[in-house]
């Protein structure tokens, strides 16, 4: 099983009990509002999509890592980060995103996973870049990627056809030789 520390959390790869997470994180408005790949309709949309991220984590060679995030302190799991093989490789080599059930929000947790994520991406898996998109008017996504040294690099008009809704997305990137540096300075948070 896939496992990566920090201080305070533990990133694994998903398992059955995990269920009752994805479950919270998927009925939850302020979740699914930003991270569209959570939303799926009910108890069984919550399995296939738990069926499939251990289906993918399970591959050999392996392209994707569909994470649980952990609190140490409580043992509970308290969201999800995801990476893998970039849709669009024009964009990055590696994409990845994210979601924390929002009573978590605003103690850093997802910050300090997507930094042992980079970490992971540009040190054992020696890959060249990664991106990550979020809306505009989410703040404190855009305030995880600024913290985790990620770059602004597009900004673009995008829709939501599930929320009729139009408005501005930005794309964060990182170059391996970025987070480097950057480790070398020990700048890394």
């Amino acid at each position: 099983m896939f496992q990566l520390e920090t201080p305070r959390l533990v990133l694994r790869d998903w398992t059955e009990s995990d269920l009752a997470l994805i479950e919270a994180l998927a009925s939850e408005p302020s979740v699914t509002r930003y991270q569209t790949r959570l939303r799926v309709a009910g108890a069984d949309g919550c399995r296939r999509w738990l069926g499939t991220a251990i289906f993918h984590n399970r591959q050999n060679p392996r392209f994707a890592y569909s994470t649980a995030v952990v609190s140490k302190h409580t043992g509970s799991a308290i969201g999800w980060l995801g990476w893998g093989e970039a849709e669009d490789p024009a964009h990055g080599e590696v994409s990845f995103g994210y979601a924390l059930l929002p009573a978590e929000w605003g103690c850093g947790y997802i910050s300090e996973a997507v930094v042992a994520m980079l970490g992971f991406v540009f040190e054992t898996l020696r890959r060249g870049s990664v991106y990550a998109t979020c809306a505009a008017s989410n703040p404190g996504s855009a305030g995880v990627l600024n913290h985790a040294g990620l770059t602004l690099v597009h900004r673009w008009m995008r829709r939501d056809d599930d929320l009729n809704l139009e408005e501005e997305h930005l794309r964060y990137r990182m170059e391996r030789n970025d987070w480097m540096n950057r480790t070398t300075r020990n700048d890394v948070s």
